[in-house]
């Protein structure tokens, strides 16, 4: 790196350098570990493997061991903790459309302590960036909806799903209006999932 520059030799070095799962490792462990002792006025928690460090000295028994996979879900633990904690305003940053559905899908679950009263997530990167007000979205569809979202968004295609040929999600939502019977379906169907995992 020459005057604030990268160069191709050094861009191929990290490429290779981040390809290593190791160094990946490692550099998750070292930014884990600077985050949990800086001198922040904010409330950090951050995962490293399966333990959950802080840069304050709190109850972290909710969220400890982190035995999660998938980051996706376990965006969700530290929002039910935060809300126990005593949280009313909560800001999700995603990338992800799974992780808004699971959001709009937990919304109810995460208000139980009754704490929260905004939550939004902040979706997309850059110029595209929104920010979306998830109470909102929640009461204007409705809660039978939002119980049934999860198993629509995978029906009609997502990360893991391929969606059908030539039907988008824009005409399913126009026929889940439509058909509103099919919330029913879609509800049983969400929490069959959600027992059986």
């Amino acid at each position: 790196m020459k005057n604030g520059y990268i160069n191709q030799q050094d861009l191929q070095n990290k490429k290779r350098f981040l390809r290593d799962n190791n160094n990946k490792t490692g550099i998750f462990h070292f930014l884990a570990d600077w985050l949990s002792e800086a001198d922040m006025p904010c409330l950090v928690i951050v995962t490293k493997e399966e333990d959950v460090c802080c840069n304050r000295v709190i109850a972290l028994e909710d969220l400890a061991p982190c035995t999660q996979e998938e980051a996706d879900p376990h965006i969700f633990v530290h929002a039910r903790h935060a809300a126990k904690d005593g949280s009313n305003a909560l800001m999700i940053k995603a990338n992800d459309m799974d992780v808004v559905v699971i959001a709009i899908f937990v919304m109810k679950s995460l208000n139980e302590p009754g704490r929260l009263e905004k939550r939004w997530i902040a979706f997309g990167r850059g110029g595209n960036l929104r920010l979306i007000p998830l109470h909102t979205v929640v009461n204007t569809i409705g809660p039978e909806k939002a119980s049934g979202l999860p198993f629509f968004h995978a029906f009609t295609g997502c990360d893991t799903v391929s969606a059908f040929h030539g039907k988008g999600k824009k005409s399913a939502w126009q026929t889940w209006n439509v058909c509103k019977e099919a919330s029913t379906t879609f509800t049983k169907l969400t929490q069959s999932v959600c027992d059986s995992s």
